[in-house]
């Protein structure tokens, strides 16, 4: 599953005529990037959630993925109102029947060999637990991003974790400045989720209003956390943070080298 639906005010004016997801890099866009390493990690089914104002857009891409990649299956389900990333996979319910699922943001341009989501589909098989991506950084990067608190390697890459200290508590609204990390690994874009998620995301969306963000897809975590724990799957490729202009810029440079 892949959310579309923001409205990418960081890209623009790029994404003043076009959604984020269809904005290029290297003459592909970030949502090619992200059905090669699904198709790669071995799964058939791209489900893009769309805000209405990206629909026409997105829906001309799907139908030439269709005829040029037959061996997936494309859904275009609709988010009428951006309240979050877990109400954009909430909404997906019909169409993924249920089952465990990977989420994949766009904005992160992710470089590396196994693929981001190829790795967290493995350690779910091995494990049976939902898993989010991180990668180690820099402490002075790490205290501007959210990052995994009371991380434990279990193996090589794999870690426990017992709740993410995210980026808006980072600041201290005293000062303007940021308060200092509780690790260094940094939470990224993509997420593979147990089955019932879908069941903690309603009784959650039952409780919340209709405001912008107001069902975020980490207001399910401790819930997720509390019956089956949480694992942390370190990527040990490049991350190319393309939701802001300066990570899409320095994305096009690497791979135009490569």
């Amino acid at each position: 599953m892949v959310p579309v639906a923001g409205r990418g005010k960081r890209l623009w004016p790029l994404t003043m005529t076009r959604p984020k997801a269809l904005v290029e890099v290297n003459g592909k866009y970030l949502l090619d990037y992200v059905i090669e390493e699904g198709l790669e990690a071995g799964f058939s089914r791209v489900v893009i959630v769309v805000g209405p104002e990206q629909q026409a857009k997105v829906s001309k891409a799907v139908d030439k993925w269709r005829k040029t990649i037959p061996e997936a299956e494309f859904f275009i389900v609709e988010q009428d109102k951006p309240m979050g990333t877990g109400d954009a996979l909430w909404r997906t319910l019909d169409v993924v029947g249920g089952e465990p699922c990977v989420m994949r943001y766009p904005d992160d341009l992710l470089v590396g060999s196994p693929s981001a989501l190829k790795l967290l589909k493995e350690v779910y098989e091995k494990e049976d637990k939902p898993a989010l991506l991180v990668q180690e950084v820099s402490w002075e990067k790490a205290a501007t991003c959210g990052v995994v608190e009371s991380a434990k390697e279990l193996y090589l890459g794999v870690y426990s974790f017992s709740g993410i200290q995210e980026q808006i508590k980072n600041k201290s609204a005293m000062t303007g400045t940021f308060r200092k990390p509780v690790s260094n690994l940094a939470v990224m874009g993509a997420y593979v989720f147990t089955s019932d998620v879908f069941d903690y995301l309603a009784k959650e969306r039952g409780s919340v209003g209709a405001e912008d963000d107001s069902l975020p897809i980490n207001a399910v975590f401790p819930a997720l956390m509390e019956k089956h724990g949480f694992l942390a799957v370190k990527f040990p490729g490049k991350r190319f943070d393309c939701g802001n202009l300066e990570g899409l810029t320095e994305a096009q440079k690497y791979l135009k080298k490569q």
